[in-house]
């Protein structure tokens, strides 16, 4: 599975003289990573998800499970700073999981003043489960006064 290199985003093409950076600095931007089975995680283990740059603010990281992981195990979503940032460990049934949802640590949001990696926490060794995780951003938090 790949790293999502979201500083590799291309902006669509505007007319002549549209600064782009303008448009792309207030438009959140939702990005999805590759699809995550049992088969891609190993036990207690951190996968990669979405490498960002410095001044990034996550507005949001939203799980879909579409196949429930087997019992006892775990996923919750962080970085290299706070292995928990945007969601606490938890069971997942199949359903949809927001780090948005009342009392999950990142509901506020988390602005990066330094490149970082958005990652997957597993524990437990899955024998089942599918799940699709996307992330929605704003770069240059600096520049519109978030960071």
């Amino acid at each position: 599975m790949a790293v999502v290199l979201a500083h590799n985003y291309k902006p669509p093409k505007y007319a002549p003289g549209h600064k782009v950076t303008d448009t792309i600095r207030r438009v959140p931007i939702m990005i999805k990573a590759d699809q995550i089975d049992a088969g891609d995680l190993a036990g207690d283990a951190t996968t990669q998800l979405f490498q960002l740059p410095a001044q990034t603010l996550v507005k949001d990281l939203q799980m879909q499970i579409t196949e429930a992981f087997n019992a006892n195990v775990t996923l919750q979503l962080g970085d290299g700073g706070d292995d928990n940032r945007f969601t606490a460990a938890q069971e997942l049934a199949a359903g949809g999981y927001s780090m948005k949802q009342s009392a999950q640590p990142g509901s506020g949001g988390h602005v990066y003043t330094a490149l970082d990696t958005v990652d997957l926490v597993t524990v437990g060794t899955p024998t089942a489960g599918t799940v699709d995780i996307w992330i929605t951003v704003l770069f240059d938090a600096d520049v519109l006064g978030l960071s």
